[in-house]
């Protein structure tokens, strides 16, 4: 049995943690690495970025690089933590873009401004990668709409991220919201941190319930799962 936790990634909910007591007990911490901006803001802003932006400062009020150096200056080792990763959207309306004012957060699929990743990019949006804060989102001209989601591309520069850091492995927020087949961030990011062929994007194309999440151990896949359904080791000989 593993003992985790969901950790914050807001600095007025981290700092509030025991972190170096609560780390003798845990074996790995899950960090939310999203809903950094939503409905409660007044500008619209990047809702998982990795990094601050320097050009306009307004969208990123929080960032991932920010929290995890909080966290390793304080004790937690980086291959502990897995980087959680968003799968939906949030919606920002009447406004000009990231860091500029907005109006309301419109429909959603399962709560007003919070669309399904299946559901996106919306029609007539066009879709945006900024390399430097690590964010995509799409910008509808003409509805003047934002949504801040991570796009397929972005999964993949987090996979970066996630090496180059030393950290763990990634988990979602949730499964059910992902794409089937090619388009599955999923599918997309175990490929990449698992044994070729071991784990197919159809996997996780159904809808499983809950939070699902692959660990790694340097190149070396060492769990995979989805909370709520299953935990198991994974080997190159035991792998599917």
């Amino acid at each position: 049995m593993l003992l985790t936790v969901a950790c914050p990634a807001g600095p007025q909910n981290y700092e509030t943690l025991h972190l170096k007591a609560m780390d003798t007990h845990l074996d790995f911490w899950n960090l939310m690495a999203y809903d950094y901006a939503g409905s409660w803001d007044s500008v619209a802003r990047h809702q998982a970025n990795l990094f601050p932006s320097v050009s306009t400062p307004a969208s990123t009020p929080f960032s991932t690089s920010h929290a995890l150096e909080y966290y390793t200056s304080h004790g937690i080792e980086p291959s502990k933590i897995i980087l959680g990763m968003p799968l939906y959207g949030r919606a920002f309306t009447s406004t000009d873009g990231p860091g500029k004012p907005f109006s309301g957060t419109g429909e959603g699929s399962w709560e007003a401004g919070v669309w399904d990743f299946k559901a996106l990019p919306k029609e007539g949006a066009k879709e945006f990668l900024d390399d430097q804060i690590g964010a995509s989102w799409t910008y509808d001209r003409e509805a003047r709409v934002m949504v801040s989601y991570d796009s397929l591309e972005m999964a993949k520069k987090k996979v970066d991220f996630i090496k180059s850091e030393g950290l763990g492995g990634a988990m979602w927020w949730e499964s059910s919201a992902d794409k089937a087949g090619e388009e599955s961030l999923i599918g997309t990011v175990s490929q990449i941190f698992l044994i070729p062929g071991s784990f197919s994007r159809q996997d996780f194309a159904d809808g499983l319930p809950g939070c699902s999440w692959f660990g790694t151990h340097g190149s070396k896949p060492e769990y995979a799962g989805v909370f709520g359904v299953k935990v198991r080791q994974l080997t190159e000989g035991d792998a599917r």
